[in-house]
């Protein structure tokens, strides 16, 4: 076996290099001949290197250069590049091609662009269309992964478009990708256009998957563009589905660009803790699809946003210090003005005014520097936010103007999203209720109720008393809205009133019945209204309210605790104190009748018996009227349930935990016994996986149990799709569930073999032997062990094919 060992073969060469230098030169032009002949160019380059024969190196390197750039090997050849005279390998495209995705690699964006038009530019002056388009796709897709202004994308596509063959087979994917610069920069016309070009071209036959590719796109970009999100979210569902279960026509990875977009209308709509989960799915996705250095980017912005708006300000802080100065280091992209945005929130929270004002400057000169983007009156939108939370108002409404004066093209929820931040940072007077009435003008355009129940729930309340009291916006909208609101929005908007227009108080009560959470107090101030006719519509709805079945409880617990009630997210002041969210959790993850005196224990192990229980009913009290505010004083819970001296939580038929959905879909796919329908169901349980369960508490002894069992099947959902899909024959898919398995539980030998086992099967030998001897060296380090029998026979197999 030593003889395959690389530092056996280092001492052989110094002692000949050492003894007998005259020789080397021609012993290498000798193996690298033999390489040759027994078709093994990769060999032979570093042979004809070392021989001093460029020309033959360059010409045993360039069908295999494109190839090696995804692969450990990208190191080897840009050794390789570098060694060889750039003069004699300028016109050959395809080293070309390689060199761009090195110096992307290296952050070298302007000479990476620069080389990949040079290679485009070979290609079509050679009539090599086909090579020319995938060139250019490449050439486009990496200036979105790397947030590259749009304008430039559209020049460089148009520039060449006109140039290839109408059957060339990449071009109405290069027109897809045109579609979504266009739509980027809020040219919907234009996006519209590619998108019918893409799919009128003879060659859209040879994309199974580009029905799937423009659905996503003009789903994103022109729907959720218009306002229709919901529409955009159902067109996103049902696209990405077709392209997870058909992952080998999805040859564009455009499932992983397709979960970015979903994460960000997720956030759109203030569903931050499915984007925070979308973000971890969108991770794992680019990883298996060698798309990593797009996820340092996208997976920060989708989880920054989320985290900002959920206040999990510690988080966020924590990503921007570890990640987020990677935004910065990209002027005039995308990544640096999102930067320096999530900084100014994070300024703001820490009350740092002097912070929020350089933030905001430096965001408004990459803004500058970027050009128009979508999102630009919603990043406004965000930095006059921070500055009017530290005070810096008349900054605030500047900011609020250049959102405003790019109303023609900004999409509307953004356009909505500002002027309803203009009515807050202008306050009553002429200009704030003129941008209020027209944030309201544009959610009953748009449906666009989720901006006032999720997006900007915090603002609500005082802005829809207001637009209520002066009569602000389409008739009845503003009542509409705080009653579906429901809550706390709806006790401000009645508390607020309480000396206003009676004629508001009354509309107000007559939606009574629509608002879902609505506590008994409320109802009670209603009633003892002084006007009448108030009165005589709380009386009404008395009996509607008792008859009112409770709303569905949505709990969210892989990647981060949260519970949402009907469309409304349970704010965490709601709970009281964290505890009461804690016995929530310790509940749900015992699955169970908790006996109290465990609970005790659990959470007040240093407390005085009495002083314990007490601090029990009080918590238990807290969690109960969280999930239930509307639960009259003294009844009984229907969720959190007493039996006897026990507790548990009772989840009803519409109710749902993410975590129990997951393990029940993992069940089912892992009892199937069809092979097809079980990779789907694998596929479907894999993606209900939304990261680490409760990882607030990560060591606390009442998660250990539940915890280990979501991972245990998680790990066992991804070995079965793993072994499933390399069975059927998608090797690409199994490698990438495999390395995530490995980086999960490095010392599993079996893993180890499974990605040894692929890498032959796919011809990557080389990769193969590799993956062997990372495994020896990992069980050496982290436990003083050699691999067992099995894995080191079928590295001897390897060997001997």
């Amino acid at each position: 076996w030593y003889r395959y060992h690389h530092l056996f073969q280092a001492f052989l060469r110094r002692r000949l290099a050492e003894r007998e230098p005259d020789r080397l030169v021609e012993l290498h032009r000798r193996a690298a001949g033999v390489w040759s002949s027994i078709g093994e160019p990769a060999e032979a380059v570093r042979h004809y290197i070392e021989a001093g024969e460029p020309s033959a190196a360059i010409n045993a390197l360039e069908p295999l250069a494109e190839g090696m750039i995804s692969t450990p090997d990208a190191q080897t050849l840009a050794g390789w590049l570098a060694a060889l005279p750039r003069a004699l390998w300028a016109d050959r495209p395809a080293l070309v091609l390689a060199e761009a995705s090195l110096l992307m690699g290296r952050g070298e964006r302007e000479a990476a662009f620069a080389a990949l038009e040079q290679a485009i530019e070979q290609l079509l002056t050679r009539g090599e269309h086909e090579r020319a388009a995938v060139a250019l796709f490449r050439l486009l897709f990496t200036h979105i992964a790397h947030g590259a202004p749009p304008e430039q994308s559209i020049a460089m596509g148009r520039r060449y478009l006109a140039r290839f063959a109408p059957t060339t087979r990449m071009l109405p994917a290069v027109h897809i990708i045109m579609a979504a610069r266009y739509g980027f920069v809020c040219r919907y016309a234009e996006a519209e256009a590619e998108l019918a070009a893409a799919l009128a071209l003879p060659a859209a036959s040879a994309f199974p998957a580009l029905d799937a590719y423009a659905a996503i796109t003009r789903a994103f970009f022109i729907d959720h563009a218009a306002g229709r999100s919901g529409q955009a979210l159902a067109t996103l569902d049902a696209a990405m589905t077709y392209l997870a279960e058909h992952e080998s026509e999805d040859l564009l990875a455009y499932l992983v660009v397709a979960q970015s977009w979903r994460g960000v209308v997720l956030n759109q709509l203030g569903r931050y803790e499915e984007a925070l989960a979308e973000a971890t799915r969108f991770r794992e996705a680019a990883e298996r699809r060698a798309m990593g250095r797009i996820t340092l980017r996208g997976d920060l912005w989708l989880r920054s946003v989320a985290l900002a708006e959920l206040g999990r300000w510690e988080e966020l802080e924590a990503e921007l210090r570890s990640e987020g100065s990677a935004w910065a280091r990209h002027p005039g992209t995308a990544f640096a003005y999102r930067y320096y945005t999530m900084a100014a929130r994070l300024g703001a929270h820490h009350g740092d005014s002097a912070s929020v004002k350089a933030h905001v400057e430096s965001a408004r000169v990459e803004l500058r520097a970027y050009g128009v983007a979508f999102d630009q009156a919603g990043v406004f939108a965000d930095l006059a936010l921070a500055t009017w939370e530290v005070g810096l108002i008349e900054l605030a409404r500047g900011l609020i103007t250049q959102a405003m004066n790019d109303a023609s093209r900004a999409p509307r929820p953004h356009l909505a999203r500002a002027a309803l931040v203009g009515g807050v940072v202008n306050g009553p007077g002429p200009e704030g209720d003129r941008l209020l009435g027209l944030a309201l003008e544009l959610t009953e355009q748009a449906d666009y109720d989720e901006l006032w129940l999720r997006r900007e729930r915090r603002l609500a309340g005082p802005l829809l008393a207001r637009a209520l009291a002066g009569g602000l916006g389409p008739r009845e909208l503003a009542a509409r809205l705080a009653a579906r609101c429901g809550g706390e929005i709806f006790a401000e908007c009645v508390a607020a009133l309480a000396r206003g227009p009676a004629s508001a108080r009354l509309e107000l009560a007559e939606r009574l019945p629509e608002a879902p959470d609505v506590g008994h107090e409320v109802l009670e101030r209603l009633l003892a209204d002084e006007d009448a006719a108030v009165q005589a519509a709380a009386r009404h709805a008395r009996p509607q309210l008792a008859a009112r079945p409770r709303p569905a409880l949505r709990l969210m617990s892989m990647g981060g605790f949260a519970v949402r009630r009907g469309d409304v997210l349970i704010p965490m002041q709601a709970f009281g104190r964290e505890r009461a969210r804690m016995l929530l959790a310790a509940l749900l993850c015992a699955g169970r009748p908790v006996h109290r005196e465990e609970l005790l224990e659990w959470f007040w192990p240093e407390l005085p018996p009495e002083r314990a229980l007490r601090a029990f009913h009080v918590t238990l009290y807290e969690l109960r009227r969280a999930l239930a505010p509307d639960l009259p004083r003294g009844a009984a819970s229907s969720v959190v349930v007493a039996e006897a001296e026990s507790y548990r939580v009772v989840l009803a038929p519409q109710d749902s935990w993410d975590a129990g959905h997951f393990l029940s879909l993992a069940s089912g796919a892992l009892a199937e016994k069809d092979q097809e329908a079980k990779l789907r169901r694998l596929q479907k349980a894999a993606a209900a996986h939304g990261g680490v369960l409760f990882p607030e508490w990560l060591y606390a002894p009442w998660a250990e149990g539940r915890r280990a069992e979501v991972e245990r099947t998680h790990r066992a959902v991804l070995q079965q799709l793993a072994e499933g899909l390399s069975a059927a024959g998608q090797p690409q898919a199994a490698l990438g569930h495999y390395q995530h398995l490995t980086e999960l539980e490095p010392e599993r030998e079996a893993w180890h073999r499974g990605l040894m086992r692929l890498y032959a099967g796919t011809g990557e030998r080389a990769l193969a032997l590799r993956q062997f001897h990372a495994c020896r060296a990992l069980l050496r380090r982290e436990l003083g062990i050699e691999p067992s029998a099995e894995t080191r026979a079928l590295y001897q197999r390897l060997l001997g094919d």
